[in-house]
């Protein structure tokens, strides 16, 4: 599974967000947002974005660039790493 999914993940349980409440807020479709989420398709780069900026909003503003960072920027290091 993709570092950014699983990531993603991560924070989605944390928020408590659910893939409808997510579907709903981005207008992603569903159906998408599930293969997405279990590793079955890859997300496009501006899903990832719009998701994360989902995410952002439901933490305070002084950590949006440490959420954008560990989902989006830090599995592009590990990635060439491996």
């Amino acid at each position: 599974m993709n570092t950014c999914i699983q990531r993603i993940n991560k924070y989605l349980s944390d928020t408590g967000i659910t893939l409808t409440e997510l579907h709903h807020e981005t207008l992603i479709p569903l159906q998408a947002l599930q293969d997405i989420m279990s590793g079955a398709k890859q997300p496009t780069y501006m899903q990832c974005l719009i998701i994360v900026n989902k995410i952002c909003k439901r933490y305070p503003v002084a950590e949006h660039w440490n959420i954008y960072h560990d989902i989006i920027v830090q599995p592009i290091f590990e990635d060439k790493t491996q």
